[in-house]
């Protein structure tokens, strides 16, 4: 059997329950390029809608099924008539060599690589599809208002049912050592029950969160960080400041995110900043270093993005990525430095 994409060795589970290789979390909420309607793969249009469901599905049973072991399988990558254009656009060869990878070591290495049943090491949950911010390359923002898409469904994926799925993980993954509560479509900080889940992981596991850092209090955040210790990593999604993080992040309050972030790093949490970095906030990349070490956060990743233009439906820009050269370069040696 050669389940998902091959590339990342990660499997995703939606707030629906259902089972995705990693380029995909839903087929039918992929934006275009320029930010419009989305654009779907055919192959799965005709499956039964409930055909990766792990309610009513076994882990086993969904990747064994023919869109894993065909469709998402880098093996067809070459014939359209089986691989999904999806996983090559996310996986295949050009998109590796853009990300500065050693492609060669990379397709030498693929067999090492497979995410199979023995070997797969991180599942990725979403457990919710409520977010209280407004990004504009979110799958689940409409760049006109700055909202949540109408088709969208809100919903809190049920705790006894997220507690079911970790725990078949364990059972079926044996060398499964980490979860991921990443938000796609919504930020885990939303759910209800965050706290009790987070108890629920770290005592078996290794737990990640990835938050815009706005939502729950300072309180919140010193008691996770001594409850769950060294098994949790908290993820906060910053991109720059206060007078640029909310160009992206859009209705986020600093000070919610300042406060907390603080609380948590105070408390001996284990903290990281991601940084999307575009054309209005690169210039902060050595301050926002600084503010890291002062802080005691443990790693900071600066994301060069490469999207172009997000724009409202009438063509007003919203954030733009770096494409001058040179300032490329002056990014590159700042985040190097």
């Amino acid at each position: 059997m050669s389940p998902e994409c091959k590339i990342w060795n990660l499997l995703k589970v939606d707030e629906n329950l259902r089972l995705w290789p990693c380029p995909f979390v839903s087929n039918s909420h992929h934006k275009t390029e320029s930010g419009g309607k989305a654009v779907r793969d055919e192959f799965l249009n005709v499956l039964d809608k409930d055909w990766n469901s792990l309610q009513n599905k076994s882990f086993d049973e969904v990747l064994n099924h023919n869109a894993f072991t065909t469709h998402f399988n880098y093996e067809h990558w070459d014939d359209e008539t089986k691989c999904s254009w999806i996983c090559k656009k996310n996986c295949g060869e050009p998109k590796l060599k853009n990300q500065d990878l050693d492609h060669q070591k990379m397709k030498r290495n693929r067999s090492k690589l497979l995410t199979t049943r023995k070997s797969l090491q991180s599942l990725e949950l979403g457990i919710t599809s409520h977010c209280n911010a407004g990004c504009s390359g979110c799958d689940r923002t409409d760049n006109n208002t700055r909202k949540a898409r109408q088709d969208l469904k809100l919903i809190h994926t049920p705790t006894i049912k997220i507690k079911q799925c970790i725990d078949n993980a364990i059972e079926y993954f044996p060398s499964l050592r980490n979860i991921v509560f990443c938000g796609t479509r919504g930020d885990p900080m939303m759910h209800p029950d965050i706290e009790e889940l987070i108890e629920y992981v770290c005592w078996r596991l290794h737990l990640k969160i990835n938050t815009n850092g706005s939502l729950r209090s300072p309180d919140f955040y010193k008691r996770i960080a001594d409850v769950a210790n060294e098994h949790l990593k908290i993820v906060f999604s910053i991109d720059g400041l206060e007078d640029t993080n909310h160009i992206y992040r859009y209705g986020l309050s600093w000070d919610n995110i300042w406060n907390n972030i603080t609380s948590y790093c105070n408390a001996g949490g284990y903290a990281q900043w991601d940084f999307l970095v575009w054309e209005h906030n690169w210039h902060q990349i050595p301050k926002v270093k600084q503010i890291c070490n002062n802080l005691g956060v443990k790693h900071v990743e600066f994301k060069i993005t490469r999207q172009g233009t997000h724009r409202q439906q009438d063509g007003t820009p919203i954030v733009k990525s770096v494409e001058d050269e040179q300032t490329l370069n002056t990014i590159k040696e700042w985040i190097n430095g």
